[in-house]
This record gives C-alpha cells, structure tokens and sequence, in this order.
C-alpha cells in the first residue's frame, strides 16, 4: 500500500510541474518523502519483530564430552521456543541425496524419547541449550553407515496457540571419520584427570591390604 501511495504521489509530481503547479508539487514531494519514511520505519519494526521470535538451530558435538556423541539443540532467537520437536527425513523434492536416520547407543531412533507422548522439549529459554546423548563416538559410525541424516525441526512461538515454525537441517558428518577425534588433547586430559581419584582409591586398597599382610 505504501509503495502503490509513493507512485502516485510520484505521478502527481510530475503531472504538476508539467502543469506549474507548484503547491501541488510541493504536496506530493511531502507525501513521498513521508512514505519513503513509512517504509523504512517498517522494515525497522518487521526487523525487531523477527529478532524477538524464537529460531532453534541443531547440530552433532563430539567436542564437549570426551568420546561421545550428542545432538544439541540451541534456542538462537528472541524468545522461548515451546513444544519443540524433532522429525527425521529419508528426503525432500528438489534433492536427489538420500538420507538416513540416526541410531543410538541402544540401536533406537535418536529422539528426546521413545513415547511419541514425551517426544519433544516443553520450552526451550532463549539462548538456552539441551544436550542429547547419542553414542561413543566410534560405535556412532558403526551403527550409522553413513552418517547422513535430514533433520526437521518444527516449534511454536507461544505455549497456547502459538505460531508453528518448521526448518529443514541437512546433517552430514562422513568428513569426520577420516579427522581427527580432537584438535587438541585438553578433552582427553580432563577426561584422565577425572579419573585420578579412582585410580587413587585403588592404590589406597592395595595399599591397605599389603600393610594388613605384612602385619599378620
């Protein structure tokens, strides 16, 4: 409506000083300058709407814990993103590639859960993450060969009634079969440190038992 309104005040103008009308050239320059405004005032309101509705993105971390896979879930958006919920695709129109679904550690569709009742997350908060296990990162690719998969990610903007949002994610991670597990060897130092108490507890046992011998 507003650009159909700064063409006509645009024509109006031109008419005008071709007839000399001068007051009237003067009123519809006034009218375009005011819709040229319009518009860029409502881009910046459709702006600022779009950054306040929730957008969740999802991807596969084999980074954060040492040896495991986890598909993460993160609210990238403005607000809460409610009743999100996950779909596994074999394909779509317009893309030849074939896709397949991902398994498990128990060899099970990955999914939040295996009731179709509790399958999905409630709410998640902006900037808010949730981390679902998946497998040992080795034992992943032997149960996932190959490890292409389609994701589609659907949720609502409000928890009564709200605004459903689909997106489409194709996931491959064949690249990381051939790469490295870590590009550092911190995760795997944390993951030893952790287990220093355990080793500790043991030599205590054994240590234990050989001053319980020498004392008998």
């Amino acid at each position: 409506m507003l650009i159909w309104l700064g063409i006509a005040a645009f024509s109006l103008l031109i008419y005008s000083i071709y007839v000399s009308n001068f007051e009237v050239s003067a009123a519809s320059l006034a009218v375009i300058i005011a819709t040229i405004s319009s518009v860029f005032a409502y881009e910046i309101i459709h702006k600022d709407r779009l950054n306040q509705l929730p957008a969740v993105t999802i991807n596969f971390d084999s980074t954060s814990r040492y040896g495991l896979w986890q598909l993460v879930f993160t609210n990238v958006g403005g607000s809460t993103a409610f009743n999100v919920q996950l779909e596994w695709l074999s394909g779509m129109s317009g893309i030849q590639d074939k896709f397949f679904v991902p398994r498990n550690i128990r060899k099970e569709t990955v999914a939040f859960h295996q009731q179709k009742v509790f399958d999905r997350i409630a709410a998640l908060q902006k900037d808010e993450k949730y981390y679902l296990f998946i497998d040992e990162f080795h034992a992943f690719f032997e149960k996932n060969d190959p490890a292409i998969f389609l994701a589609k990610i659907t949720f609502e903007d409000n928890i009564i009634h709200g605004e459903k949002y689909t997106s489409i994610v194709p996931i491959s991670l064949e690249e990381q079969k051939t790469t490295l597990d870590y590009i550092n060897e911190r995760s795997k130092t944390e993951y030893r440190i952790q287990q220093l108490p355990e080793k500790l507890n043991e030599i205590k046992l054994q240590l234990e038992k050989l001053n319980n011998n020498i004392a008998n």
